[in-house]
């Protein structure tokens, strides 16, 4: 299946509702059923990886104690990184023996710095094939709290998951991040939340201490997500005129994503905070080579890449790393993908730095390489080209189920066919 994309035909515009944020619906998911106590979660996303954990998370809920602990319970997190190193904390320190797995991506995505750390704090994990990936074999029982030195170089997840137990904890939590920390606005969004409850958090410099303290049940609600507004930045952007309302998205600190508002504005993307929600609109660039540091930003650098690409700039794009253990390898896929276009790109570990110009007449289809940033990263090309095609449209159902909707609402035109190119 392919997703035809052809650009707005007048200007683009159009009221949108973004999808609720999926890291902070999964991080109250995990919250709640840690502290083993029931608590209201308004607007809770539809993504696919929230709806899978929260089916597991029953799956492991209706586990009987004692009779069946034996009984190995497998448990398929798909691609769903968040979902697979968030549930193995929760499920060793949990008594029962759980086989922990995932797609044949997931079995590529490293999880030992999670591992190591858990298991100095007493926990029974096996690796069922390579050393270092999953699957895994838990052997579930209860831990107790302690210092716990983790790598924090490759994803701010797995300081995360052991943050959302470590109150829970005997004796709480202390853990020491080595490396260099990625994706820190992550860490500072899981204190925020837990702050929610009642559970205080100190993090200075490399080092986190969570007390074994009391948990306050509150309601919460789950913010619309930043990252995903990124993709309706880039809309802006490359469309000759613009006006898009991102509805009840609001800046409030929690989402380290909202980088992207100033990321855009060097861009030519007015940002305006109104009533209803952000106001964006074109303005002028000005430049004619964009850098950045994504260290803290990620899910930030698929959009603003293909932007770069669109507009015919220069970019260097750093601090990519953990992209080469996302659902794709992002930095080979963008590089393969721009190169089609006619873009020169150079990739190193790290950084993408991009020459663009004229986009070529493509007449091919975007690969995606099953994962949902690359679809929607590459779907406002259309503004540019005219006209492009994306293989797997589906793959956006793990972050934003209503993408191609909103693309249609905004002005593009989507038609999905079985047709692998494009008629010239």
């Amino acid at each position: 299946m392919y997703a035809r994309i052809k650009k707005a035909e007048h200007k683009l515009s159009g009221s949108i509702s973004l999808p609720a944020s999926k890291s902070i619906a999964n991080r109250l998911l995990m919250i709640r059923a840690l502290s083993g106590q029931d608590f209201v979660i308004e607007n809770l996303s539809e993504a696919a990886d929230t709806v899978l954990l929260q089916q597991l998370l029953k799956e492991i809920e209706g586990q009987m104690p004692g009779g069946n602990a034996q009984q190995n319970l497998v448990l398929d997190c798909g691609n769903a990184g968040t979902v697979f190193r968030f549930l193995l904390p929760y499920l060793a320190n949990r008594p029962g023996s759980w086989l922990l797995t995932g797609s044949d991506r997931m079995k590529q995505r490293p999880v030992a710095p999670l591992v190591d750390g858990l298991r100095q704090l007493g926990a029974e994990i096996q690796y069922l094939e390579k050393q270092g990936f999953p699957p895994l074999q838990i052997t579930g029982k209860t831990l107790t709290g302690g210092q716990v030195s983790i790598d924090a170089s490759d994803s701010s997840q797995y300081a995360t998951a052991l943050m959302l137990m470590g109150s829970f904890l005997p004796g709480g939590i202390k853990i020491e991040l080595s490396g260099e920390i990625v994706s820190q606005p992550y860490l500072r969004m899981t204190a925020k939340l837990l702050q929610h409850f009642g559970i205080k958090t100190s993090f200075l410099a490399n080092n986190i201490h969570i007390q074994e303290q009391e948990f306050q049940v509150s309601d919460s609600f789950v913010e619309p997500d930043w990252s995903s507004s990124s993709y309706w930045f880039e809309a802006v952007c490359l469309s000759g005129e613009a006006e898009i309302l991102l509805k009840n998205i609001k800046f409030s600190g929690l989402q380290g994503d909202e980088a992207v508002a100033g990321i855009f504005y060097r861009l030519g993307v007015i940002c305006e905070e109104v009533p209803e929600g952000l106001l964006l609109r074109k303005g002028n660039p000005g430049i004619e080579d964009f850098n950045f540091d994504f260290r803290h930003n990620p899910d930030l650098a698929m959009a603003v890449a293909v932007s770069i690409a669109g507009m015919g700039i220069q970019g260097n794009l750093s601090g990519l790393k953990n992209l080469a253990i996302k659902e794709s390898h992002r930095l080979q896929a963008l590089q393969a993908e721009l190169v089609k276009l006619g873009c020169t790109v150079v990739c190193t570990a790290d950084e993408l730095s991009i020459s663009a110009g004229q986009l070529r007449t493509f007449t091919d289809s975007i690969q995606t390489y099953s994962d949902h940033r690359m679809a929607m990263a590459f779907a406002s090309l259309a503004a540019v080209s005219g006209e492009i095609l994306i293989d797997n449209p589906e793959v956006v159902e793990k972050s934003y189920p209503g993408f191609w909707q909103d693309m249609m609402l905004a002005g593009f035109g989507v038609d999905f066919t079985a047709e692998s190119c494009l008629t010239e």
